[in-house]
């Protein structure tokens, strides 16, 4: 699952607790490549959030969006 990578990452960083994760799926994706831009932002000593787009043929029109905060170790 390419909208999963990010969270198969921050496994690593021995996570406990999911706080919150919203994911929009805003259109059907096609047979072919997708592209996945996400981005990981510590907020303050305990809080991950990350953030991800998903897209197809243009970053301009993502196919999914996702959002979640994680409580760290």
């Amino acid at each position: 699952c390419v909208v999963c990578e990010p969270f198969v990452f921050l496994s690593s960083l021995q996570l406990t607790n999911v706080v919150d994760c919203c994911l929009y799926y805003l259109r059907a994706a096609k047979e072919q490549v997708t592209y996945t831009k996400w981005t990981i932002t510590r907020k303050g000593s305990r809080v991950a959030d990350v953030e991800i787009i998903a897209w197809q043929t243009s970053e301009n029109a993502p196919m999914a969006t996702a959002r979640a905060h994680f409580l760290l170790v």
